[in-house]
C-alpha cells in the first residue's frame, strides 16, 4: 500500500525539478536575447520644452524685481546662449541666465532703465536636456512702466555688390542722429538678421530713429573696425506705426590712403601695396634727381603698384608716396644686385599662353604674358605654321604699356592645326635676357561646341550708364559691356553652361561697381540679377528680354 505512494512521491518530485530545469533554461536564453538586441525604448521625444510657469508673467508691466524664474514642463539646458540671446535695449552689465532643471532665472545685477520695454530673444538656445529639443526663438517681455511698447521694424539686408544674404548682420537703431553714433554708442535697440538676411525689430517705442546695419567683427556694438560691412538708410525712420527698412550692406572705403607693404619681389621688380586704390598717388625718388625705375605697373584693382628697373649700381631706395602732391608715406627697398650672365634672372624670363590645354577659344586670339617686361621682338626667329606649313599674316601687338601681355592676331579657323615656335632671341627683356626655345601647338574648339545668347535690354532712362555682366554660377564675370540706352547685347562664344544677368548701375560713369561712403551719405551703386537663370547649350541661339522700367 505504500508503494504507490512513494511513487507518486517520487513522480512529482521529478517533474517539479524538470520544470525548474526548463524554467533557468528560458530565463537564460531571454537574458541572452536581451544581451543581444537593444531594446527600442519606445516612442522618441520630439516635443520641445514648454512654458509651464513665469514669474512676473510675460508681456507683465511695471517690472521692478531683479530677477525672473521661468518654469518649464521639463529640465532644460541652454545652448550658444552668448551667440543666441539677444536682449533688446542692451543692459549693461547684462544679467546672469541660469538653468537649474525645469527652471530659467534672469537675475539683474543693476536696477533697469524706467518705462522701458525689454525683449528677450532666446534664439535657439533653450533645448531639452534628453533629446535636445529645441524651443524655438522664445520671446520675454516686460516693461518697467505702465505700458508695453508695440512698434517694430523689419526688413532684409543683403550685399549690395551681389545681393547674397548672411545670418548674423546686426541692425540697430538709434535715438540719437549723429553719424558719429555709430562709431561712439550702442544701440537702443538690435536685432540680428536670419540666414535669408531677413530681420525684426519689436517693442520699439515711437520716435525718429537712426537705422544702421553691421556685421560687427568684434562684437562690441560699435562700427570701429576697418573692413566691416555696413548700412544705413538715406532717412530716419518715424516710429508712429510699424515699418519696413531694406538695407545694402557695403564695405566702407578706407578714411586715408596707407602703405601696406613694400618689398622687392625679384632683382629689378619692386612692389608696393596700399590699403586701398591708389588713382591719385604719385612717387618721388629720394637722393635721385630722376626715377631710376623705368616703368610703373598698377594691378587691375590699382592697390597695387610694381616698379620695373634695370640699374644695377643702386643698394638701396627711398621713395616717398604722395596723394594729391601731399605725402603720406615713404616706402624703403635694399635692392639685390642682378647677376651676371644669364643666371637666375633668364630661368625667371618666361610666358603663360592663353591657350589651355591645346585649345584656343573661339572668338579669341592667342594671348601671351611674360612675367617681366620685352624690350624688344624679333618676328624673324617666331616661326608660324598652319597644319605643319609655315604662315604668314600674323600680327603681334602689346596691350599694355609695360609690354608683359602680347596679343597673336590671325584669321584663326576650325579644323586647323596651329604651331608657334620661338627661336632663343625672339624676346628680349628689359634686362636684356633672351628666351629660350618655346613652343606652341593649339587647335580652335569648334564653334558648334559654343551657345550664343542675345540680351535685348529696355529702359526709359534718358542718360543711363549701365555695365551688363554675364556671370556664371559663382558670380564670376565672364563677359561684360557698358551700355548707355535701349539696346540689344550679344554675348557669343559661350560654353554650356549656367549663367545669369547682372546689372550694375553706373552712377559716375567710371566702367566698374563703386562701393558706398558712410560719412559722404553715399549708397553703393545698385546691382540687379535678372529674375531667372538662363542656360546656354552648345550650337544654340537663345534670345532675351529684360525691361528695366518694371
Amino acid at each position: 500500500m505504500h508503494i504507490p505512494f512513494n511513487y507518486k512521491f517520487i513522480t512529482v518530485n521529478r517533474f517539479r525539478l524538470y520544470g525548474q530545469n526548463v524554467f533557468f533554461t528560458l530565463l537564460l536564453f531571454l537574458v541572452s536575447c536581451a544581451n543581444r538586441v537593444i531594446p527600442s525604448g519606445g516612442i522618441k521625444d520630439i516635443i520641445p520644452p514648454e512654458i509651464v510657469s513665469s514669474a512676473p508673467e510675460n508681456y507683465s508691466i511695471n517690472f521692478d524685481k531683479k530677477e525672473i524664474r521661468v518654469e518649464f514642463n521639463e529640465s532644460i539646458q541652454l545652448e550658444e546662449l552668448n551667440k543666441q540671446l539677444i536682449i533688446s535695449p542692451l543692459i549693461d552689465p547684462l544679467p546672469e541666465v541660469t538653468t537649474n532643471k525645469r527652471t530659467l532665472k534672469i537675475r539683474f545685477e543693476n536696477p533697469l532703465k524706467e518705462n522701458t520695454t525689454y525683449t528677450f530673444n532666446f534664439g535657439s538656445a533653450i533645448a531639452d536636456v534628453h533629446e535636445k529639443n529645441i524651443m524655438e526663438n522664445f520671446l520675454l517681455v516686460f516693461s518697467t512702466g505702465d505700458y508695453l511698447d508695440s512698434l517694430s521694424v523689419s526688413g532684409n539686408i543683403t550685399y549690395a555688390e551681389n545681393l547674397k544674404t548672411e545670418k548674423g548682420i546686426m541692425v540697430m537703431l538709434y535715438k540719437e542722429h549723429d553719424d558719429s553714433v555709430p562709431y561712439k554708442k550702442i544701440p537702443d535697440y538690435f536685432s540680428r538678421t536670419d540666414s535669408t538676411g531677413n530681420y525684426k525689430i519689436s517693442n520699439i517705442s515711437s520716435g525718429l530713429f537712426k537705422i544702421f546695419a553691421l556685421k560687427d567683427k568684434n562684437s562690441n556694438y560699435l562700427f570701429d573696425q576697418p573692413g566691416e560691412a555696413i548700412a544705413f538708410s538715406d532717412s530716419l525712420i518715424a516710429m508712429s506705426d510699424s515699418a519696413q527698412e531694406n538695407l545694402k550692406l557695403f564695405v566702407n572705403p578706407p578714411g586715408k590712403i596707407h602703405l601696406t607693404n613694400a618689398a622687392v619681389e625679384a632683382p629689378g621688380k619692386l612692389r608696393i601695396i596700399f590699403n586701398t586704390r591708389a588713382d591719385s598717388v604719385s612717387l618721388e625718388p629720394l637722393s635721385f634727381s630722376k626715377n631710376p625705375w623705368q616703368m610703373e605697373e598698377y594691378s587691375l584693382n590699382r592697390d597695387t603698384l610694381m616698379l620695373w628697373m634695370n640699374d644695377t649700381t643702386i643698394d638701396s631706395l627711398r621713395i616717398a608716396l604722395l596723394q594729391n602732391e601731399q605725402p603720406f608715406d615713404t616706402a624703403l627697398f635694399v635692392l639685390k644686385r642682378k647677376s651676371s650672365g644669364r643666371g637666375s634672372q633668364a630661368k625667371a624670363f618666361s610666358f603663360m599662353s592663353g591657350a589651355t590645354g591645346g585649345i584656343l577659344d573661339a572668338g579669341k586670339d592667342l594671348l601671351l604674358q611674360f612675367n617681366t617686361p620685352v624690350e624688344t621682338i624679333d618676328e624673324s626667329k617666331i616661326i608660324f605654321k598652319t597644319d605643319s606649313v609655315i604662315t604668314t599674316g600674323v600680327i603681334y601687338s602689346f596691350t599694355d604699356s609695360v609690354k608683359r601681355n602680347l596679343l597673336v592676331n590671325y584669321k584663326w579657323k576650325e579644323n586647323s592645326n596651329y604651331e608657334l615656335t620661338f627661336l632663343p632671341g625672339a624676346f628680349k627683356d628689359m634686362f636684356t635676357i633672351e628666351n629660350d626655345t618655346a613652343k606652341i601647338s593649339f587647335h580652335l574648339k569648334p564653334a558648334t561646341e559654343y551657345g550664343t545668347v542675345l540680351l535685348k535690354l529696355k529702359t526709359d532712362d534718358k542718360s543711363p550708364q549701365y555695365i551688363i555682366q554675364l556671370v556664371n554660377d559663382k558670380d564670376e564675370v565672364i563677359r561684360e559691356k557698358s551700355i548707355t540706352s535701349s539696346a540689344v547685347v550679344n554675348f557669343d562664344f559661350l560654353n554650356p553652361g549656367s549663367y545669369r544677368f547682372k546689372i550694375i548701375s553706373d552712377e559716375n560713369k567710371n566702367n566698374r561697381w563703386d562701393t558706398g561712403n558712410y560719412l559722404k551719405k553715399i549708397q553703393p551703386e545698385k546691382v540687379v540679377y535678372y529674375m531667372e537663370r538662363i542656360t546656354i547649350r552648345a550650337n544654340w541661339d537663345l534670345e532675351q528680354e529684360w525691361d528695366l522700367n518694371r
